[in-house]
């Protein structure tokens, strides 16, 4: 006889596919530790199912999925607190780049504007 049911199962397994950590789902479940969790996981291969997902989208639904919840405890609002504070520094850093990338090329329009390809270009000295 199987000790968990394939219910338990399916259910642990749809939290680990929206990406609740495993520690989170045995806590939910009650199950004893989250070693069955990784077990189960790894046996069943969910990790190939997620689907792939960018930086700024992983904190976006992480703090979505914490905002959610009734009782937030204090851990969760700073994790909350630093979740905000890493996307900032993300954009910020996207920004940024966006910014120079747009300057590189259009001094590099500029440049081409310039330079006249009929003539040969002149030696410098």
């Amino acid at each position: 006889m199987a000790k968990y049911s394939e219910e338990l199962k399916g259910v642990v397994r749809a939290l680990y596919l929206r990406r609740y950590t495993p520690k989170e789902i045995a806590s939910e479940l009650n199950l004893p530790n989250a070693r069955i969790v990784y077990y189960w996981a790894e046996k069943y291969r969910w990790a190939d199912l997620l689907s792939f997902e960018s930086t700024e989208e992983a904190i976006e639904r992480r703090y979505q999925l914490l905002a959610s919840r009734d009782n937030k405890t204090d851990l969760d609002l700073k994790e909350m607190d630093m979740l905000i504070a890493h996307a900032t520094k993300l954009r910020a850093q996207s920004n940024k780049h966006k910014e120079k990338m747009a300057s590189g090329q259009n001094s590099g329009q500029a440049d081409a504007r310039d330079s006249n390809d009929d003539e040969p270009r002149r030696k410098r000295k």
